[in-house]
This record gives C-alpha cells, sequence and structure tokens, in this order.
C-alpha cells in the first residue's frame, strides 16, 4: 500500500481559484474584450435554374428564331447561304446544323460542284495552326486517296480527315475558301505532286493556308482542283493501289477458323 505524506503536493486541497490567480480573477474576467458572435443566419446560396434552350440568336435571315449556342457559327449562314444557297436541311435548336447537298447547286463559281456536301454545324473547335481560330464549317468531297498516301494527308492538319470506305475526304474550317485550299492541298499530296516531308520540314502549310486568303488564288485553286478530281489523281498515276484495290486483291492461303473458304476468295 502506497501512503502520501502530508509534504506530497498531491496531497493537499483543491487549489482555489482566488489562491491561483489572486482575489481580482473575476474583474479580470468581466473586462476582458470577447470576440463579437455574429448570430444571423446567412441567406442560402442560391443557383440559378439551368437554361435547358440558349436564348435565341439574333437572325438576320428568314429562318426565324435561331436557339444556337455558338454565335460565330450562326453568323456565317448568313454569308454562305448567298453562295450554296438555300438549304438541304436546317436544325435551329441548340446544337443544331445546317446541310448543303450537291442537288442544291449543280455549279459553284461557274464550274460543276465537285462537293457532295457542305455542313455547318453549331459548335466552336478552337485551332491555333496556321493560326488561332474557331472551326464549324464542313466540307466533302469523294477522291480516292492511295493507300500509302492516308497517313501523309490526314498529317497536314487535324482539320482533314479521310474515310477509306467511302472515299470522302473532308476539310473542316471556318469559311468555304479555307476549305478549298484544305481539299486542294490534301489532293496535291495524294498524287504525289506536294511532298508531305518538304511541308513539315519548311513550315510550307502555314504560308500556303495565308496566301489562300485571297479570293482569286481560292478560285484558281477550285478550278484545279475540279480537274483533280475529274481525273482522280490529276492525270497521272500514282504507282499505288487504292485502298478498295488492295481489299480487293487481298486472299488468303489458309482458311480462317469458323469460315468459308470462298468468302475470302
Amino acid at each position: 500500500m502506497l501512503f502520501l505524506s502530508n509534504d506530497d503536493p498531491f496531497n493537499k486541497e483543491p487549489t482555489s481559484l482566488n489562491s491561483a490567480y489572486g482575489p481580482d480573477w473575476n474583474k479580470t474576467l468581466s473586462t476582458t474584450n470577447l470576440l463579437q458572435q455574429n448570430t444571423a443566419t446567412p441567406p442560402p446560396t442560391t443557383t440559378p435554374p439551368p437554361t435547358v434552350t440558349p436564348p435565341p440568336t439574333v437572325s438576320s435571315s428568314n429562318v426565324g428564331e435561331v436557339f444556337w449556342i455558338s454565335e460565330e457559327a450562326w453568323s456565317y449562314y448568313s454569308v454562305i447561304q448567298k453562295i450554296l444557297g438555300n438549304p438541304t436541311e436546317l436544325v435551329k435548336g441548340a446544337g443544331g446544323s445546317v446541310l448543303w447537298s450537291v442537288a442544291n447547286k449543280p455549279t459553284l463559281f461557274g464550274i460543276p460542284n465537285i462537293f457532295n456536301k457542305h455542313v455547318l454545324r453549331d459548335q466552336k473547335i478552337p485551332v491555333k495552326c496556321p493560326y488561332p481560330k474557331y472551326e464549324f464549317f464542313y466540307s466533302f468531297i469523294s477522291f480516292n486517296i492511295p493507300y500509302n498516301k492516308v497517313a501523309d494527308v490526314i498529317s497536314l492538319t487535324p482539320s482533314i480527315t479521310y474515310e477509306p470506305l467511302t472515299s470522302q475526304l473532308c476539310a473542316r474550317g471556318n469559311n468555304l475558301g479555307y476549305n478549298i485550299a484544305l481539299l486542294y492541298i490534301a489532293i496535291k499530296v495524294a498524287t504525289n505532286q506536294y511532298d508531305i516531308r518538304t511541308i513539315h520540314a519548311q513550315g510550307l502549310f502555314a504560308k500556303f493556308m495565308e496566301r489562300s486568303k485571297n479570293s482569286t488564288v481560292v478560285l484558281q485553286y477550285y478550278n484545279e482542283m475540279a480537274n483533280l478530281v475529274k481525273t482522280g489523281a490529276g492525270g497521272k498515276s500514282t504507282g499505288a493501289i487504292s485502298f478498295d484495290q488492295s481489299v480487293n486483291k487481298k486472299t488468303y492461303t489458309n482458311t480462317p477458323y469458323g469460315h468459308d473458304a470462298d468468302f475470302f476468295v
């Protein structure tokens, strides 16, 4: 058993506040400046309800109210409508699009229309090269690119796409002239008339697109491109078979498991 002596400090009566802080401890506490407490309930933070349909975009055309989100895209409608005429389809809701088919415009700039269609979309795709801009206008043509040239063509810019099964070559820009210049240089690369390595090494793509801002130059591009599209390869042999030809020539020495051999010949 442990016994505590009277000299042990822990064996004493509890210490009072007076003995610890002095007789004036209560007065000191009463004169202490306490922090102001805000008891008022703050108003709740209100979030405006989501806008399902954007306010109508001001339209200078006779199509009525259009609810597109991108004003840049819709503002181009009044410009391109004067060139391509009335569209085949027009979707006026947010995320909509406008379609012009070749049937609406058999000729373009006094030359047979080589385009399959044009599509104006309610979007703003930021592009920095060859200069900063937003892209929203698509132009499609049919052109059979040799399979060994597809990678060279689409390496020019992300604004050029190619669907080998349908031979659909597409250019995306912010106006028709820009798209014509894109398709022109793509076809030149596809037909071995422009060397893709030289274009990338010397930075010729940006210079080429800068020159295409001249309307006279664009008309020259379109005239030459129309002839290239008619001949399929600019009247010159590329020395390579097309994607479709490579598929047709493909044969199998062994029958794939689970398939009939005649199907692959």
